[in-house]
């Protein structure tokens, strides 16, 4: 497994987007993220909010891909 890595600012957005959602499904997402961040693997971070663990790896994948403000709109 790959750690998902990003820099301090990306990760303050991506916490401060979960706490700014009303939506649910968003904010599984982008806790999913930050427990990626924080070292979880997919399994152990899916468990966590109720995803799959691929369903977590391609959430980190989209991520990388195309950013926040595109995941966000999802």
């Amino acid at each position: 497994m790959r750690k998902f890595t990003i820099d301090a600012e990306e990760y303050k957005k991506i916490v401060d987007a979960e706490k700014a959602t009303q939506d649910k499904r968003i904010s599984r997402k982008l806790k999913a993220l930050m427990l990626r961040h924080e070292g979880l693997s997919n399994e152990e971070a899916g468990k966590q909010v109720e995803l799959c663990s691929v369903r977590v790896s391609r959430l980190v994948s989209e991520y990388k891909k195309n950013g926040l403000e595109a995941f966000l709109q999802k």
